[in-house]
């Protein structure tokens, strides 16, 4: 299924395109990162910025672009996947590819969810 989306439940992506239930927003590759979308995952760039021991904003910017980390809501505010953040800290790319590809059920996305006390976000 390929189309655009104008809302994802509770944040708006105008814009994007899907397909097969992936997201690419501005032209980056698809990703299941933060849909179905809940605020619980997220955390601001200035907070993800502080988690990752101080980086600037501008960095957390960049690997939201670079390693699809968060998404661009409605061409403005980002919004960062604060379990992708942990990923990229870990350096755990297996995971992080994962919950790209295919979302929260995946078993080593399943883990980070459960480290966050968010496990009944796994669907």
């Amino acid at each position: 299924m390929r189309g655009q989306v104008s809302e994802c439940q509770e944040g708006t992506l105008i814009g994007a395109q899907v397909h097969d239930g992936l997201v690419s927003d501005s032209g980056n590759a698809m990703t299941a990162v933060l849909l179905p979308y809940d605020a619980r995952e997220v955390v601001t760039v200035a907070d993800a910025a502080a988690l990752a021991g101080g980086r600037s904003q501008r960095t957390v910017r960049n690997w939201v672009e670079q390693h699809g980390i968060g998404r661009r809501i409605a061409g403005g505010k980002i919004d960062v996947s604060r379990v992708a953040l942990q990923m990229l800290l870990d350096g755990d790319r297996k995971a992080l590819a994962a919950y790209q590809e295919h979302g929260r059920s995946h078993p080593l996305v399943r883990l980070y969810f459960e480290r966050f006390g968010l496990a009944g976000l796994v669907v």
